[in-house]
């Protein structure tokens, strides 16, 4: 079982605060309630007295007036942003950072749908003749992506300058040293991984053919984010330790210079963190994707993080190994010789 968070004194806070996460998520999940609101209204001389508000396999199965449709569009809007606030309290700066990121996401995913979907309404006097608006799926799916690529450059976490460099040369004292060591391995796949994605692609197969193609957009998405949580590139070297999927996409990232220590743990995906991929909980983060042996890197902020891979033992060293280097260069004097001679103060 994991072990704790150590507790002391953080000494570099790098973080989201909660004020800002509720103004950035909250101004784009409220500019996306918003406009959809305006565009209903403006839209209402040409829409039918009851508009379409579900489909199912045969069509529209259930209507809604225009303004009840309107109340419940902007209350799933706001309802699931607040309820990702109450997550993201409890977990890191980059944390927040990324549920901030999602929930701009599926604002814009799902206003795409509601209120494109009244588009296809236009001039209709029967709200069951409504087109599917599967199409709409699409437009959501590209505003969603455009929000979430906003809101993660609002949310980037403010960190601390150091006060010197962090370097794992010598260069800090002016000498060429060792070069610093690396470490690369990846993430092993979780148990039952294959079948777990096979049953997501026959699931969207399924949608596609009995339901309609473009809903099937939205399974696809998942299957995607499956495979990318469930499998990752583990990268240590002079700059810190990151996890990469899929080529570009970087689930954690930790400079050096804000790591403490390095060690391993043993991990239960269910039993530590309730799941697999990128997981959050109180004091620390973990990309974990099987059970038993992980990495551990405690923070100086005080959080912890632990990524699951093939050897922890040899990625451990490595990145301790990094650690000292950069303890030995930022402690050791710099030789007399290679010292600049002080300017004299006022006074002496």
């Amino acid at each position: 079982m994991i072990r704790p968070a150590p507790a002391g004194p953080s000494t570099r806070p790098s973080t989201v605060s909660m004020s800002r996460w509720i103004a950035v998520t909250g101004a784009l999940t409220a500019a996306v309630a918003g406009a959809g609101t305006v565009l209903g209204l403006w839209l209402r001389p040409d829409l039918p007295a009851q508009v379409a508000s579900h489909y199912g396999t045969d069509g529209v199965d259930a209507t809604q007036s225009l303004t009840a449709y309107l109340a419940t569009g902007a209350l799933i809007l706001l309802g699931t942003g607040a309820f990702l606030g109450v997550i993201a309290v409890a977990v890191p700066g980059d944390g927040r950072r990324i549920l901030g990121a999602a929930q701009c996401g599926v604002a814009g995913l799902v206003g795409g749908l509601l209120y494109g979907s009244l588009l296809g309404q236009r001039g209709l006097s029967d709200p069951y003749l409504a087109p599917a608006p599967g199409p709409w799926i699409l437009v959501g799916v590209l505003l969603g992506a455009v929000l979430a690529v906003a809101a993660g450059r609002l949310l980037r976490p403010a960190t601390a300058v150091a006060s010197r460099p962090a370097t794992v040369d010598g260069s800090a004292r002016g000498e060429a040293g060792p070069a610093a060591p690396e470490w690369q391995g990846t993430t092993p796949w979780a148990r039952g991984a294959g079948v777990v994605i096979a049953l997501a692609a026959m699931l969207a197969v399924v949608i596609a053919v009995l339901v309609d193609p473009w809903v099937a957009v939205i399974p696809c998405l998942v299957l995607v984010a499956m495979i990318g949580m469930l499998h990752g590139r583990v990268t240590i070297d002079a700059t810190g330790l990151r996890v990469t999927t899929l080529g570009r996409v970087t689930w954690v990232r930790l400079a050096l210079a804000d790591i403490r220590a390095a060690g391993t743990d043993s991990v239960s995906p269910l039993g530590d963190f309730g799941g697999f991929g990128l997981r959050y909980r109180h004091g620390g983060r973990g990309f974990i994707t099987r059970a038993g042996p992980a990495l551990r890197v405690e923070s100086r902020d005080d959080t912890v993080t632990w990524v699951t891979v093939e050897d922890a033992e040899d990625a451990a060293r490595v990145l301790s190994e990094l650690l000292a280097r950069v303890s030995t260069d930022l402690t050791d004097p710099t030789p007399a010789e290679g010292r600049p001679e002080e300017s004299p103060r006022p006074g002496d």
